[in-house]
C-alpha cells in the first residue's frame, strides 16, 4: 500500500463479488488502482485481473479515464507474457512425464484457466498442481530432477504429507513452481476424496496444453473445487475459489449431477460439498447450485461425517491430527506419529544446515519444542 491511500470499506469484499457476479455500473465507478480499497480487495481476493477482463470485454472499462485503461491493460498484458511462459514450460513437463509412461492429471487453477475462464491469465494461480499414482512419486522426482527441477525441503513420508513441491533453480520468481499430489490433502479423513485411478476414465482434454494435458471431468472438478477449500484452506471465503465453483456448478450437464453426487457420497463429503455450494450461491447467486445442494445436503437423520469436522475452519495442527489419528487407526497413526516427530535426515540438514552432524539429535529436539506452539495455534 503507497503512501497516503485509503483504508480498505467494510464493504469492499461485497462490491467485488457484485461486481463479478454483473454489476456493471459498480465496476464503472471503480476505476483500476491497485490503491483503491475495491482493487485492493480484489487482488486479496485473486480476482483483479477477472475484474480487468470483464471490464474490458463488456466495455465497462470505457468509462475509465484513457490513462487508467492504460494501466489496467498493462496489467493484463504482463500476466497474459508470464501465463504464455509457465503454459509452455508447463506443457514440456506433461510432454515429458507421457514420454517416459507417468500418467497425470492437471487440477485446480491451471486447469480451470483454460477450460472455465475466457482468458486464462485472468485465474490467478501460484504453482501447477498435478495428481499422479503414488507408485509413480518416485519417478515423477527423478524426471523432474533430471529436467532442471529441485525439490523443496519439506517432511516425507506413506502418512504424513500428500504432496512434492518442485520448482526450477534457475527461475527466481517461482513462476514454474510444481505441486505433485497423491493425495489431494495432508488431512486423511479426505483420503478418499480425488485420488488419480478413479477420475482417469473420465478425464478431458485442456485446450491449449499440448496433447498430454488432462484434467477432471466437470463433475469431479467441481467435488474437488468444494472440498479443497474447506480440506486444505480452513473454509476460506477467498471469492476466487467459490467464483470456481459457481463456474464449474453453471457449466455442470444433467448427466454429470449423478455423478457429482454420487462421489460425494462415496468420499463422504456430502455435508462439505452442499456447504461449498451453498457460499458460492449467496455469493454469486448461483441457479445451478440449488438444485445440486437439495442432492448433496446429508438428511438430518443420517450419522454425521467425520470431514463435516472441517466446516467453519478454525482447527490447529492438533486438531487435524485428531482427526488423522481416528481415520488411520493405532498402527498407521504411530507411524504418522513418527514421520511427523522424526522426518529423514536430508530434510533435518537442510533446515538445520550450519548445526554441526554431531547435535543432530539435539535439532531434533529442538524442531519438537520450536513446533509445538505452532500445532496448538489456531488460525
Amino acid at each position: 500500500m503507497t503512501a497516503g491511500a485509503r483504508l480498505p470499506r467494510p464493504d469492499a469484499v461485497a462490491e467485488v463479488a457484485a461486481a463479478l457476479d454483473g454489476d456493471l455500473a459498480l465496476l464503472r465507478s471503480r476505476p483500476y488502482d491497485p490503491d483503491e480499497p475495491f482493487w485492493r480487495a480484489a487482488d486479496e481476493h485473486h480476482v483483479d485481473l477477472l475484474l480487468v477482463d470483464v471490464a474490458r470485454s463488456s466495455g465497462a472499462d470505457q468509462a475509465w479515464s484513457a490513462d487508467v485503461q492504460r494501466r489496467s491493460r498493462s496489467a493484463a498484458v504482463d500476466a497474459s507474457v508470464i501465463r504464455s511462459l509457465r503454459d509452455r514450460e508447463l506443457s514440456r513437463v506433461l510432454d515429458v512425464l507421457a514420454e517416459v509412461g507417468v500418467p497425470c492429471l492437471l487440477i485446480k487453477g491451471a486447469a480451470l484457466a483454460h477450460t472455465l475462464y475466457r482468458q486464462p491469465h485472468a485465474r490467478r494461480r501460484s504453482d501447477a498442481d498435478l495428481l499422479v499414482r503414488v507408485e509413480d512419486t518416485g519417478r515423477v522426482s527423478d524426471v523432474l530432477g533430471a529436467h532442471g527441477y529441485a525439490r523443496a525441503p519439506e517432511i516425507s513420508g506413506d502418512h504424513a504429507t500428500s504432496q512434492m513441491h518442485f520448482d526450477r533453480p534457475d527461475c527466481p520468481d517461482h513462476r514454474y513452481a510444481l505441486d505433485i499430489h497423491w493425495r489431494i490433502v495432508n488431512a486423511h479423513v479426505f483420503a478418499g476424496a480425488v485420488a488419480h485411478d478413479a477420475f482417469a476414465a473420465s478425464r478431458i482434454p485442456v485446450p491449449g496444453l499440448g496433447p498430454n494435458a488432462w484434467t477432471l471431468c466437470t463433475a469431479h472438478a467441481l467435488a474437488l473445487a468444494c472440498i479443497h477449500r474447506v480440506a486444505h484452506h480452513q473454509d476460506s471465503s477467498d471469492l476466487l475459489w467459490l467464483w470456481d465453483v459457481h463456474l464449474l456448478a453453471s457449466a455442470l450437464r444433467r448427466d454429470e449431477t449423478a455423478m457429482f453426487v454420487e462421489h460425494a457420497s462415496r468420499s463422504a463429503t456430502r455435508a462439505v460439498c452442499a456447504h461449498t455450494l451453498t457460499m458460492a450461491h449467496a455469493r454469486f447467486r448461483t441457479p445451478a447450485a440449488v438444485p445440486l445442494i437439495d442432492r448433496v445436503r446429508p438428511r438430518t437423520s443420517e450419522i454425521e461425517e467425520a470431514s463435516a469436522r472441517f466446516l467453519g475452519g478454525g482447527l490447529s495442527q492438533t486438531d487435524i491430527l485428531r482427526t488423522d489419528l481416528a481415520s488411520l487407526g493405532w498402527r498407521h497413526g504411530m507411524a504418522l506419529l513418527r514421520e511427523h516427530l522424526f522426518p529423514s535426515v536430508t530434510y533435518m540438514r537442510s533446515l538445520y544446515d550450519r548445526w554441526p552432524r554431531a547435535l543432530l539429535p539435539a535439532a531434533y529436539l529442538h524442531r519438537i519444542a520450536c513446533g509445538a506452539p505452532k500445532w496448538l495455534r489456531r488460525p
